[in-house]
């Protein structure tokens, strides 16, 4: 392939490609990292959310409600009656 050849086939591949074309190879271990970092913050920050929703769920339904604490610190009596079993017919 002579000069002119290999220009226009540089030239074929600058109008397909672009000028900015940048192969996996040439990128390098940083070159990846710098194109995946936002990917990488997002899923950060949704991996923290979906922790934060967590915690937050189990907490809600763990604690009581403040019906409760102050039902509880009031002190009422509360009658219990246990009723006793039916006899079993044999």
């Amino acid at each position: 392939m002579d000069d002119d050849e290999a220009r226009q086939v540089r030239r074929r591949l600058d109008e397909v490609v672009g000028t900015r074309f940048d192969p996996e190879a040439r990128a390098g271990f940083f070159g990846r990292i710098r194109r995946s970092a936002l990917r990488a913050i997002v899923a950060a920050m949704l991996a923290l959310g979906a922790a934060f929703l967590v915690v937050y769920t189990i907490e809600s339904h763990r604690l009581p409600s403040a019906e409760k604490v102050n039902a509880a610190r009031s002190g009422k009596a509360v009658e219990v009656f246990i009723a006793p079993a039916p006899a079993k017919s044999k």
